[in-house]
């Protein structure tokens, strides 16, 4: 590389000189090219260029859920110290569907013993969550049970636990109280975006068709306390029954 000297050539300290194709070109720690030399073997020529735009700071960029639910997880550890408990190392975070057949279940905690190795516990959280503040509020729960001994379910243990990082009964389904919603909104603030676009339950394009009634009761005037059930589906395909008195066809009556 030719030593060049001349007007131009205050490079700052943080910058280092080095040669790409047929320039030398200042690079600045992040990488970017700023300035550059051009020299074709008689001239040098000094070029700028617009800075790099600044790095946002203390703002976390993170592109998948569960590096940002993890990450979450990590935020909270001071706060659960400072109530007395140890969240456990390894805990694994998913979005996905709880296996709890309760469709207002938003998040769950499986201890180790549902891991194939025994010894990783996981937390889900529904994919029907896109707020970020009310994420966390479902995972400081979940990390409350985490913290806590198999089978403790909401009693007391888990009541006090979760009193003390700052969550509000009913304890089955905790909401995050006022001094909670602040720390949780620094947190949020520091992770950036909750990179997961919300879920829906049903698919709203999907034409619902009408129901059709399980059963009908069929009657006729002279025959009172006469009935016959049957589906309208059987109805169609065979018909209707005769009254056995008056031999008219059966109508449909109130049940």
């Amino acid at each position: 590389m030719p030593y060049v000297q001349g007007a131009g050539m205050g490079v700052p300290a943080r910058r280092v000189l080095r040669r790409v194709e047929d320039g030398l070109h200042g690079v600045c720690r992040e990488g970017c090219k700023i300035n550059y030399l051009l020299f074709d073997g008689q001239s040098v020529k000094w070029v700028r260029r617009p800075r790099h735009p600044p790095r946002k700071e203390n703002i976390m960029e993170l592109d998948s859920r569960e590096k940002w639910l993890k990450k979450a997880v990590d935020g909270m550890r001071p706060m659960f110290k400072a109530a007395g408990a140890e969240i456990p190392t390894g805990l694994q975070i998913l979005v996905s569907w709880p296996l709890s057949k309760g469709r207002g279940v938003q998040g769950e905690y499986y201890h180790a013993g549902w891991a194939a190795d025994g010894k990783t516990p996981y937390i889900t959280v529904t994919p029907t969550l896109a707020d970020a503040a009310e994420t966390l509020s479902v995972l400081v729960h979940e990390v409350c049970h985490a913290c806590l001994p198999k089978g403790t379910k909401h009693k007391k243990a888990f009541a006090e636990l979760a009193a003390g990082v700052g969550l509000e009964k009913p304890w089955p389904a905790t909401t995050a109280g006022e001094v909670l919603k602040v720390k949780l909104a620094e947190l949020a603030k520091k992770l950036g975006p909750f990179p997961h676009t919300a879920m829906l339950r049903h698919d709203p394009t999907k034409e619902e068709k009408p129901k059709a009634k399980a059963q009908m009761k069929l009657g006729c005037e002279c025959s009172e306390g006469l009935a016959v059930w049957m589906t309208p589906r059987q109805a169609e395909d065979f018909g209707v029954p005769y009254c056995p008195q008056c031999k008219k066809p059966m109508v449909e009556v109130d049940r």
